[in-house]
C-alpha cells in the first residue's frame, strides 16, 4: 500500500505516503491522538449550529495536510536556505502540526479557563514527552522526540518552520476557518485556499533582518485579504455568538461550582479519580495518564 488516504469533507482526499510519512500514520493511530475524536472543535457551538459536531481529530489531520502543502510550497522558494536539511525540517513541521492540539481538554478552550494550572500547550508538551505514551514511542522510533518538543516549546529552528504551525497565516488557522465555516453552515469563512498557498513566500523579518518568515507576495495579496475578513466575520457570527457564549458561561459556572464543593470538602459522589485529581489545585497534581481520560463524553457522563 503506497499511501493511506483519509476522506475529508473540507480538503477531499488527504493522503500520507507509507514510505516518507509513515510516522504521521502511526501517530494518527495512537490512543492519545484518537482521544481527540471525543473532543469537539467548537465546544458548545453545536447548541446553536447543529452541524458543529466536528472533532479536534478531524481538524488536526487537516492541519497536518495543510502544513505539508505549505512547507512543500516554501521549500521551492528562491529564499529557502540551501544548507538546511529539508527532509528533517519537513518531518518536524508535519508532526508538530498534527499534534498541535493533542493537549486539549474537554470543551476545548473553555476547560482551561477554569483549570488553569496547565494550558493545552503545556499538556501537549507533557503528553509527547511522557515515555509511557504511544505518541512518545512513535516519535522516539522515528527520531522526532527532540525536534517536535522544540516545536511545542517554540524554539525550533529555522524560524519559518514554526510560522507554518503558529503565525498569522499558519496551517491551523487555514484549516479551522474553512472547517468551522463548512460544519456550521456559515459561509463567511470561505476563502481561496489554493491561491493563498500559491502566493505564500519566504522573506526576511523586518524586526531583525536575518530570520526568514512566511509572507504574501505583495502583488497578490487579495487572497490574504479575503482570509482576514472571513476570519473577522466568523468571530462575529460564530465564535462570539451570544447564545454560545451564554452556554459556555453556564458550563464554566458548573466547573467552578464543582471546584468550590471540593474545596469545602463536599465532593460530589459522581467524581471518579481523574476528576478528583483535576479539582485538586486546578489540575497541577493530575498525571498525564489521568488527563488523557478526560474528554467531552467523560465530563458529560459525570454531570449527567
Amino acid at each position: 500500500m503506497p499511501e493511506r488516504v483519509y476522506r475529508d469533507p473540507v480538503h477531499g482526499a488527504i493522503s500520507f505516503d507509507w514510505a516518507r510519512e509513515k510516522y504521521i500514520i502511526e501517530l494518527i493511530d495512537t490512543p492519545e491522538f484518537q482521544r481527540l475524536r471525543r473532543i469537539r472543535q467548537l465546544g458548545a457551538a453545536m447548541l446553536v449550529f447543529q452541524g458543529a459536531e466536528h472533532s479536534r481529530l478531524t481538524h488536526s489531520i487537516g492541519v497536518a495536510h495543510l502544513a505539508k502543502r505549505l512547507f512543500d510550497r516554501i521549500s521551492s522558494d528562491a529564499n529557502f536556505p540551501k544548507d538546511t536539511d529539508n527532509e528533517e525540517i519537513r518531518r518536524a513541521v508535519i508532526a508538530g502540526a498534527l499534534l498541535h492540539d493533542i493537549g486539549h481538554g474537554p470543551f476545548s478552550h473553555l476547560f482551561e479557563r477554569v483549570f488553569a494550572a496547565r494550558d493545552h500547550e503545556r499538556w501537549g508538551l507533557e503528553i509527547i514527552s511522557d515515555a509511557e505514551t504511544a505518541v512518545y514511542e512513535v516519535l522516539k522510533r522515528h527520531g522526532l522526540t527532540d525536534s517536535v518538543r522544540k516545536v511545542f516549546e517554540k524554539t525550533f529552528k529555522p524560524r519559518f518552520a514554526l510560522d507554518v504551525i503558529s503565525s498569522q497565516l499558519d496551517a491551523d488557522r487555514l484549516d479551522y476557518l474553512l472547517r468551522d465555516s463548512y460544519m456550521t453552515g456559515v459561509a463567511y469563512g470561505n476563502y481561496d485556499l489554493d491561491w493563498l498557498i500559491e502566493v505564500v513566500e519566504l522573506a526576511r523579518i523586518p524586526t531583525n533582518g536575518r530570520d526568514l518568515g512566511l509572507t504574501i507576495n505583495r502583488h497578490k495579496f487579495h487572497g490574504a485579504e479575503q482570509f482576514v475578513i472571513g476570519r473577522y466575520l466568523m468571530y462575529q457570527q460564530v465564535y462570539f455568538h451570544k447564545t454560545i457564549r451564554s452556554a459556555e458561561r453556564l458550563i464554566k459556572l458548573i466547573f467552578e461550582k464543582l471546584v468550590d464543593l471540593f474545596r469545602d470538602g463536599n465532593t460530589p459522589h459522581f467524581c471518579p479519580e481523574p476528576l478528583l485529581s483535576l479539582l485538586d489545585s486546578g489540575g497541577s497534581k493530575l498525571s498525564v495518564k489521568g488527563y488523557l481520560q478526560l474528554d467531552d463524553q467523560f465530563m458529560c457522563t459525570c454531570f449527567g
